[in-house]
């Protein structure tokens, strides 16, 4: 009896996956199905901006996002490219069209060429790349800081660092009877940002800045119910760019560009903010902010706390403010009892206070006295140096600029504009004459009838090569002003008594 043939075991089908990545599929389904219908997953991606904007994701969410879709889009390009590829093979080798093998294939390089461009060129990478620097190393950030001024009103200040706005949740949450954010902030990152405009927004917040809110933190500014700007607030705008680097991806400049049209802003003044580079800052003026519903209008400081004033009565924070001048930092050392009582003179003065702008002027006031005493008590010949300083200082401020010396002479603080070493050289004749006359005595000015009689006599000869300098000098001519400081100087500088020299020097601005 014949015996029944042996069945061959039963080959176990291998996945869909599998079939495509050996090329064991058609040509056309690997093609049309495989590499181009399920490329349409990739669609809504495009959609997503509205959402990012509306709820911005922290960095590490973005880096695990990024992470994951670049891993993805780059696996799948592979398993479509490498399957279809096979499969036009088999298809060659079955005896297939030619023409529509060479067309499948050429389809497939230039997708894979496509898909590393954009791994590699494209915007993806290098917002992955800075979002890892932002996670990586959140401390290289300046931080933001959030002070309680009122019941109903806080400042944040500092920069829009990683975590900054889970931490204006947590104050906003903590004080729900807050209604008012004062802002005075350099900007920092922009999804940060955006988070804390998303809060007052949603809680229907009035900003207020009297000091520089630039960059990002306009944006938060922006989303205020009432938008105030105070005597000396800036608002400063510029184009977007990823941390840690120069590059400007399209993707962050449409998110930005969408953003500032979220917020009402006119095409023409979105357009000014993307030309600003970022390394520049445009502050536009009160109209343009007007025109373009950026502040609701100008406040009376009054009408807020002052947050400089706040953070001044905080614990350490006057000696802080006081060791800042050179004057209180030698005057602590070299004479500690006239330092406490200066600093308990300040120290009333600033739990009077109003505004920090009157105090902080009212100091100033102060330290220039002390700095009239230092003068009329130095040594000749020590006076004779701090003025020799000063005259090379005004020089070096007119090499800069006749804007510079002007500003100077009026009470502008300039410093930043001033070349290294005549900002050092100035500072060195200060501590000298300081050193020299610690403490300090309260002494008479000299005789008026002897200043003036000198006072008269060098703007005579002054006028002889800069007609009208003594009206030049009253009206604070902005062109003339350092020409005519300069020359008086030179003349006093050569003046054989020194004492008399010092009080023409120190006389000028009420001649």
């Amino acid at each position: 009896m014949d015996r029944a043939p042996d069945l061959l075991p039963a080959r176990p089908r291998t996945s869909y996956l599998m079939r495509h990545w050996r090329g064991e599929l058609s040509l056309a389904r690997s093609f049309w199905v495989n590499s181009v219908l399920l490329s349409l997953v990739w669609l809504p991606m495009f959609g997503l901006e509205p959402l990012i904007r509306a709820y911005p994701p922290s960095p590490t969410t973005l880096i695990v996002a990024l992470g994951v879709l670049l891993v993805s889009m780059t696996a799948m390009a592979v398993w479509q490219g490498v399957g279809t590829w096979r499969s036009a093979r088999r298809h060659r080798a079955q005896g297939g069209s030619m023409l529509w093998v060479r067309v499948a294939c050429g389809l497939i390089l230039l997708d894979c060429a496509y898909t590393l461009y954009s791994v590699v060129e494209d915007d993806s990478l290098a917002v992955l790349k800075s979002a890892w620097q932002v996670w990586h190393a959140p401390d290289q950030l300046p931080p933001s800081h959030i002070t309680l001024l009122a019941p109903d009103e806080l400042v944040i200040a500092g920069g829009w660092s990683l975590g900054s706005a889970d931490a204006v949740r947590d104050v906003l949450d903590a004080h729900p009877a807050v209604t008012r954010v004062q802002l005075d902030s350099g900007g920092g990152l922009l999804l940060e940002a955006q988070g804390i405009a998303r809060q007052v927004r949603q809680k229907g917040l009035i900003t207020y800045t009297d000091g520089d809110c630039m960059s990002a933190c306009t944006l938060v500014f922006q989303a205020g119910k009432e938008r105030w700007l105070g005597p000396e607030g800036r608002l400063g705008f510029h184009a977007g760019a990823l941390y840690g680097s120069d590059q400007q991806p399209e993707a962050i400049t449409q998110i930005y560009r969408h953003t500032l049209q979220d917020s009402g802003l006119s095409e023409d003044f979105i357009q000014r903010v993307l030309n600003t580079p970022q390394d520049a800052m445009w502050f536009p003026d009160v109209g343009t902010l007007r025109s373009e519903h950026i502040i609701t209008g100008l406040a009376d400081p009054a009408d807020f706390t002052d947050r400089r004033l706040a953070s001044l009565r905080e614990p350490a924070r006057l000696d802080a403010y006081l060791r800042s001048s050179l004057l209180f930092r030698i005057l602590e050392q070299k004479a500690p009892e006239q330092f406490a009582a200066e600093k308990r003179r300040i120290a009333e003065a600033l739990g009077n206070a109003r505004q920090f702008r009157l105090f902080n002027a009212a100091t100033t006031q102060r330290q220039n006295e002390l700095l009239r005493l230092a003068i009329l008590q130095a040594p000749d010949g020590v006076a004779m140096d701090y003025w020799r300083s000063q005259f090379d200082y005004l020089a070096a401020l007119e090499q800069v600029g006749a804007d510079a010396c002007w500003g100077f002479l009026t009470g502008k603080d300039v410093r930043s504009q001033v070349p290294a070493q005549a900002e050092a050289d100035l500072q060195a004749a200060r501590m000298r004459l300081f050193e020299a006359t610690l403490p300090l005595r309260e002494d008479d000015p000299p005789a008026q009838a002897t200043l003036d009689a000198d006072l008269d006599a060098i703007f005579k000869r002054v006028e002889q090569r800069l007609p009208q300098a003594y009206e030049h000098l009253h009206r604070r001519d902005r062109d003339t002003l350092c020409t005519v400081y300069q020359a008086v100087y030179h003349e006093a500088l050569a003046m054989a008594d020194q004492k008399r020299a010092t009080a023409v020097l120190m006389g000028i601005s009420n001649y």
